[in-house]
């Protein structure tokens, strides 16, 4: 038999305060207000007891130091670890220590569409850097729209999803919410979200910023609180369209060069063969450019952050827009590609 406690977590989540559950439920308004007094009341211990851990992690500890320190059994222990996870944080074990990671790096998963053979459409973006002052969130939208109404159902975006901090310096000028939960919050809640639409998604360097200062990924997160965005991981990832036939996303972490071909070209001719992939998609360098170079199709993705004064300042204009992409498969190879560049010239002011 369900707990009624489960529906009156349903109502409370719907808005419905204490005396409107206990009417609903037929149940006294104290028997309701204890309850949940006492979930709060377990949830607050149980946050202060993972932050506490948190700060051993920092330092370095294995298992039965936090089983003394914190008098708790190693099952709980292992439900905070993984609370810990869940909440963006890498947990790596060293010679039987375990420590919060603070050292991105890329790690290059696979994730398996087994998609069928013939034509197949996907929405790329990049560089949305949500939080700066001047992020293009309006364009964002639209092109999710262009993509909801072209059917599109999976859109790829190569990284910088928030503006991050710490960058370079002056930045805390540039951007509206300074600390990772208040960038967490703002995407969580305005990242476009299309009813049949999933966004996949890797970690750049701004994303990592909080990374490298705290050990938090804050793209993993979002993907917790997001049923409909998929994290692959930081810096880069495979997608294994179908058998043969493979997409390499990647935020590089260097400079953009006087030609904007050049990065690429660079890039593609320094990929093992194994590991060559059918089309290559790049963000990091706010460029949009199409090329087809040791036999991969290379995308340049855009972004959607106008110039910001850093990036006048590197005299560095950046493309706005982003790409519809069609591609056939044949026996397990990409035959036919077909990209479409959607672009908007005017840069808005303060669309936030």
């Amino acid at each position: 038999m369900r707990d009624w406690f489960s529906e009156a977590q349903e109502l409370r989540n719907k808005g419905y305060g204490y005396l409107k559950i206990a009417k609903t439920l037929g149940l006294s308004v104290n028997t309701v207000k204890n309850r949940f007094q006492r979930l709060e009341r377990k949830q607050k211990n149980l946050n202060n007891l993972k932050q506490n851990v948190i700060k051993e992690l920092n330092k370095g500890c294995n298992v039965n130091e936090i089983i003394k320190k914190f008098k708790i059994g190693k099952e709980q222990v292992n439900k905070i670890f993984e609370e810990i996870e869940k909440d963006g944080f890498d947990l790596e074990k060293i010679d039987g220590m375990y420590v919060i990671r603070k050292y991105p790096q890329e790690q290059s998963s696979i994730k398996n569409f087994k998609l069928n053979e013939g034509w197949h459409l996907i929405g790329v973006v990049s560089d949305t850097h949500l939080n700066s002052k001047h992020q293009q969130l309006t364009y964002l939208n639209k092109i999710y729209d262009i993509f909801e109404s072209e059917g599109v159902t999976n859109v790829l975006n190569c990284g910088d999803v928030c503006a991050g901090f710490g960058m370079y310096k002056g930045q805390e000028f540039e951007v509206f919410n300074l600390g990772a939960d208040a960038q967490l919050n703002y995407m969580e809640q305005l990242y476009p979200k299309r009813k049949n639409i999933k966004t996949y998604v890797i970690a750049g360097n701004h994303d990592l910023s909080f990374y490298n200062k705290l050990g938090f990924d804050i793209i993993k997160k979002l993907a917790f609180l997001r049923n409909d965005i998929e994290y692959l991981g930081q810096y880069g990832a495979y997608l294994k369209l179908a058998e043969g036939a493979l997409v390499y996303m990647l935020h590089p972490d260097s400079g953009q060069s006087y030609a904007i071909s050049y990065k690429p070209q660079k890039i593609a001719n320094s990929i093992p063969y194994d590991s060559k992939p059918d089309i290559m998609l790049i963000g990091h360098y706010h460029q949009a450019e199409y090329i087809f170079e040791k036999d991969i199709h290379i995308v340049q993705c855009g972004s959607f952050e106008g110039q910001t004064p850093y990036l006048k300042r590197k005299g560095i204009s950046p493309k706005i827009g982003g790409w519809l992409i069609e591609f056939k498969i044949d026996n397990g190879t990409i035959t036919r590609f077909k990209p479409e560049l959607f672009t908007f010239k005017k840069e808005l002011s303060k669309d936030y």
